[in-house]
Order: C-alpha cells, then structure tokens, then sequence
C-alpha cells in the first residue's frame, strides 16, 4: 500500500495536479460547476438503485424526484431540485454491501484510483454499470465525461494539498480518513466513536519512509 501511495503521489505530482490546476485556471466556475452537475447527474440513477437496495425507498423516491427536475428542467448542467428542498445523497454499490454486512475487509490503495477496501474495489465495478455515461455509443465522448470528472474531481481537492503536505505521515493520514469516511456513508453518520479507529482492524505494520 506504501509502495502504491508513493507511486500515485509521483504521477500526481507530475501529471494530475498540474492538469487539475490548469482546469481550474482556465475553466470558469460556472462552466465547472454545470459539467460536475452533468456528470453526477448521469450517474444518479446508481445513486437511486442503490437507495432501493438498502431499504431507503423514501430516500429512493426524493433521488428519483430529484434525478427527473434535474434532467428535465435543468438538462443535467443545472440543479433546481436542490432550490426545491431535494438534498443530493452520495451511495453507492459499496455502501450497500456494507449496509448488508459485508465487512470492508483490508485496506487497498489501487494504482491511480487511490483508496479502497476488499469490499468496495470491486463494487466499483456495479457502480460503473449503473452510471448513464457507460452507455454512451461514443467511445470518445464516452472516455472524454470520464477523464474530465476525474480531473474536477482532483482540482476540487486542490485546497487539500497543504494539509496533507504538512502531515507527519501522509500515508497514514490518507488511509484514516478515507477509512472513517467509508464508515461514516455506510451507517449514515451512525458509528460509535471507537469504529472510527481505523488502527483496530487495518494496522499497516511498515513505517512510514524516510
């Protein structure tokens, strides 16, 4: 996990963070903010199937509700169901395993894609079936939403850079947060405070690199 953690940190040093800072210096916001709405919108219809897979069918009518005013009166770059009281809510495939009670299970940090567990690697993969853009017959406009999500996503992430650079250890501060996070989603803000210890199952017996 170390190993992978100092790979990704190289190629972001060298690739993403500078292509994210230059999305963000040459993209208005306006134009940000209506692209990460389209692309979250496309991939709502996961958010609601995953609603119906947990048992949150009012959850999954409000999502539902949501996703239609957004398509519709807000062609996906707009979102007027968050002006009509209609929250955006965050799950995913993983989630719903651990609502099931599978366990996470270690901790993963995959190679460009960054934190993960045992559990919610290959969830990714439902996440992606249940996401509008897989289908889209344009293989280039298809791969263009993705690379573009990714790159919002870590320009989003930019105003983090010097918190984690001034961390003791950065690994471990990543690992724990992500941990408590994942936690956090899959009981909806209901952990106990010693759950959130992520040292109690997820000991990563290397220390950290000169």
């Amino acid at each position: 996990n170390r190993s992978v953690f100092r790979f990704n940190t190289a190629a972001d040093h060298a690739v993403f963070r500078p292509v994210a800072r230059g999305w963000k210096a040459a993209v208005p916001t306006p134009v940000r903010r209506g692209f990460s709405n389209f692309v979250s919108n496309l991939a709502y219809p996961g958010v609601v199937i995953n609603d119906l897979l947990q048992g949150k069918f009012t959850q999954g009518g409000h999502d539902f509700t949501r996703l239609l005013i957004n398509t519709i009166f807000g062609f996906g770059f707009f979102d007027p169901a968050a002006g009509a009281g209609l929250a955006r809510h965050d799950e995913d495939f993983g989630q719903t395993l651990g609502t099931w009670g599978v366990p996470a299970g270690p901790y993963l940090m995959l190679p460009l894609f960054g934190p993960s567990s045992v559990r919610d690697a290959p969830a990714r993969l439902a996440d992606e079936y249940t996401d509008g853009r897989h289908y889209l017959h344009d293989s280039n406009l298809r791969w263009g939403l993705w690379i573009g999500e990714k790159v919002e996503l870590r320009a989003s992430l930019l105003p983090l850079d010097a918190t984690l650079e001034r961390a003791y250890d950065p690994y471990a501060f990543v690992r724990n947060a992500w941990v408590q996070r994942r936690e956090y989603l899959v009981r909806d803000g209901e952990v106990p405070a010693e759950d959130l210890d992520p040292d109690a199952d997820l000991v990563d017996p290397e220390p950290p690199a000169n």
